[in-house]
């Protein structure tokens, strides 16, 4: 009988340890299956030709979407139900960003994925709405409109920085994505981008080097003008007729 209550008492302590267990590590299996696709999206992101353009899409894009989650606690205003709808878009330039990283492993691969992938065609329409909800938040802001409703007293700054974010990655976001697709193609060529790099410093330098050399009377090098000193000249004689 001793051994009966024994074995039933152990198992149920065993049972219940490990059910204990799963429980307390629930939270660190779910946080790893979140965070290892997260790390090797970065991982990935920052060992290609599109680690420029990931870097300039964060750049632009985490203040308006954090301004878009202060907007969660004014949903009555209506800078704050731009400001949400703006952070969603916003979200949406990240993902394709990291997407387009994780694609776009060579030049064909980046070509295919800009003109045939589905997400891009998607996002070509998110881009758009994205445009015209920029130009729409500017007329509100410029009639004051933004703070109609229960606003709060940092909602005309809030939208501006957004609106200045959004038109600045709008210019410096296509202009990203060109150089990381040429980086793209010249990787694959065998070219490194610190060579693509020098060539464009080097062609950016010479138009400055001009202006200098035809500003300045000192451009030429010390050692290239002539010496000038005394030199002996032989006594003149004349030549008996």
């Amino acid at each position: 009988m001793a051994a009966v209550l024994f074995q039933s008492c152990s198992g149920l302590c065993s049972d219940l340890c490990t059910s204990c267990g799963k429980v307390c590590s629930f939270p660190c299996t779910l946080c790893s299956s979140i965070c290892k696709p997260v790390c090797e999206s970065i991982k990935t992101a920052c060992s290609n030709s599109f680690c420029f353009y990931v870097a300039v899409t964060l750049g632009l894009n985490v203040v308006p979407i954090a301004f878009g989650v202060q907007a969660l606690l004014y949903p009555g205003c209506r800078g704050s139900q731009w400001l949400l709808l703006n952070s969603l878009l916003c979200v949406a330039h990240v993902i394709t960003a990291f997407y387009l990283a994780g694609q776009s492993k060579s030049w064909n691969e980046t070509v295919k994925t800009l003109c045939y992938d589905p997400w891009i065609a998607v996002y070509i329409v998110a881009c758009a709405v994205f445009f015209i909800w920029l130009y729409v938040g500017g007329s509100w802001s410029a009639k004051g409109e933004m703070a109609n409703g229960n606003c709060p007293d940092n909602i005309a700054s809030l939208t501006k920085y957004s609106i200045y974010c959004g038109f600045a990655f709008a210019h410096v976001g296509v202009s990203a994505l060109a150089i990381s697709s040429v980086l793209s193609m010249c990787m694959e060529k065998g070219v490194k981008p610190s060579q693509i790099i020098g060539v464009y410093a080097r062609a950016m330098s010479l138009p400055l080097s001009m202006c200098m050399g035809k500003g300045s009377n000192t451009s030429t090098p010390v050692n290239s003008s002539p010496k000038i000193g005394l030199q002996y000249v032989p006594p003149f004689k004349a030549t008996p007729v």
